[in-house]
Formats: structure tokens, sequence, C-alpha cells
């Protein structure tokens, strides 16, 4: 089955994997801090795996560039989807190694918010979020723990904790109860098949 249940998807981005090889290519990347690679990351460099999220294939503005090391140490669901997307061999039939997943409708992740994905993968670089306003409100900072605990980012379900108001911090459980039944379907807030396949094998990313 195509990726995405797209074969002009699958074909694109296959003919583009020798560009992304070169865009993000970064001479001597274990110089840099953290914080650098981040920066360097808007643009692919030094990075070896990009999110495509809701379907933007063609426009990159819903492409989000990643160092698998980095965002696979602190984020199992994420981790998992990098790692089957690299298998070597799936159902027994040898495969091209894959730099691209995509994160929508079909493949269980629908409409996400791109802000606050972009500002999760910023945290696992950092262990920050500078790009959230010093007085965020409840609502975004409900929004971005929603995103941690979708793709099992623990610590920064506690940085979001930390920077609620006491009287908010019981109100992020049912935010979090709410983006994980949208994404899981009848499963509610679990991490199962419903949520997690390859579209390429029909093998879950459990």
């Amino acid at each position: 089955m195509a990726y995405g249940g797209s074969a002009y998807a699958t074909r694109v981005l296959h003919q583009y994997k020798s560009t992304f090889d070169r865009e993000t290519r970064l001479e001597n990347a274990d110089r840099y801090s953290a914080q650098e690679l981040y920066n360097f990351s808007h643009t692919g460099r030094g990075t070896d795996f990009v999110f495509i999220l809701n379907g933007e294939l063609n426009s990159k503005k819903g492409w989000v560039y990643v160092k698998q090391s980095v965002v696979a140490a602190k984020s199992e669901i994420l981790g998992k989807i990098m790692i089957l997307r690299r298998a070597r061999n799936i159902n027994g039939r040898e495969i091209e190694e894959d730099y691209y997943a995509m994160l929508d409708a079909t493949t269980g992740f629908r409409e996400l918010d791109i802000v606050q994905f972009k500002r999760m993968i910023e945290y696992l670089y950092t262990k920050n979020v500078e790009s959230l306003r010093y007085d965020a409100s409840p609502e975004e900072l409900r929004k971005l723990s929603a995103m941690g605990s979708l793709f099992c980012v623990y610590e920064l379900l506690v940085f979001c904790q930390l920077k609620l108001p006491n009287k908010q911090i019981d109100r992020v459980k049912p935010e979090v109860e709410v983006a994980n039944a949208k994404n899981s379907g009848n499963n509610g807030p679990t991490y199962s098949a419903g949520i997690i396949r390859a579209p390429d094998s029909g093998r879950s990313w459990t």
C-alpha cells in the first residue's frame, strides 16, 4: 500500500531523497550545542528525518525536520515511528530506508496543531520552549501538554505543569484525554495500532 494512501506522495518523496540528503548535511555536527542544532533544524541542516504534518506534501510549512537520535531519546512514539520507517525488512520484503513519515489522517493523526508540535520538538532539543511566551496562557500550556502526552514526551508534561498556576494543573488531564481520544478512534487515550501504522506495509507502529 502506498505510503499515506498516496502513490503520488511516495513517488515525489522518493525522488526528493537526494535533495534531502544534500540540504540536511552538516559537517562536524558534534561541535554544535543543542540550541545551535535546533536552530539549524529549521532549514533541515543537521537533521536526518522529516515529519510531514496534515498532508502538507507540496508546501514545506508542514515539514518538521529532526535529528532521529535527539527526538527518539525522549519521545517513545516518534522514536518507534522513525525506527520502523527505517526498517530494512518489513514482512519479509526488503525496502529502501525511508527518511520521512506523514502524520495525518491516513496514519491516525488528525489535524495536528503544528505550532504545538514544533514547540514539542524544540523542547526535545533544548529542554526549553523559547517560542512560548513567558506569560503563556493556561490554554496554550494545556495544548502543549496534550501534544506531549500524545507523543509520550513525559518531561514536557512536567514542564507545562510547572508553568501553570496551581489551580490550573488539574485541568491538564482532561485536555490530554480529549487529544488522545481524537487520535485513537474508538480506542480511547491509548497508543494502539489505530494510532500508529505504517501505510507502506500495513504494519502497526507499536
